[in-house]
């Protein structure tokens, strides 16, 4: 006599636990993904709608690559696409923290979740830098044109006792 036994292992694949917090972040669904973090904090929620609003995110595409589990511990990278308005596409790659607790995979809370340069206290925002101008030349290399100190002189009309002597200044200056 000869008895086979199949065993089924009913705890769910890691990486179909990291691809569903993947869609739910991709579809702005920030309070379905927070249930499956382990201990997320009371901001969860509002920190990854600040980051759509604050960088104008209109798409976003975050897609599993690699996970890499070990026992009940793994990390889980991702690569991440969105598109900023009036700027364009900005793409990056991160990784998530896994741990399987009580037969389920969830993602191990971090900012860096977020960002991998992300750290606690920061958020993502956008700034602009205007480069100091350029200097307009002719084609000899020559300026056209120099900088000089600006006055920046006011009048209150109310004040003005001698009309003529104000324009004389003017025309002095």
């Amino acid at each position: 006599y000869a008895i086979f036994a199949l065993m089924r292992d009913d705890t769910p694949a890691p990486n179909a636990a990291v691809e569903a917090y993947l869609a739910d972040w991709s579809d702005g669904d920030f309070a379905a993904m927070e249930e499956r973090v382990v201990d997320a904090p009371a901001t969860f929620v509002d920190d990854y709608q600040a980051v759509v609003d604050d960088l104008g995110v209109t798409e976003a595409d975050y897609e599993l690559t690699t996970a890499d589990v070990g026992g009940s511990t793994g990390v889980a990278r991702y690569s991440a696409t969105v598109q900023l308005e009036g700027l364009g596409e900005w793409s990056w790659d991160g990784s998530l923290s896994i741990a399987e607790e009580d037969g389920e995979w969830l993602v191990e809370w971090a900012p860096s979740n977020i960002h991998p340069e992300l750290a606690d206290g920061q958020r993502l925002a956008l700034t602009r830098e205007v480069p100091e101008r350029a200097p307009i030349r002719d084609a000899a290399g020559n300026p056209l044109s120099v900088g000089r100190a600006a006055r920046i002189i006011g009048l209150e009309p109310r004040a003005i006792l001698d009309l003529n002597q104000v324009k004389a200044a003017f025309q002095q200056q």
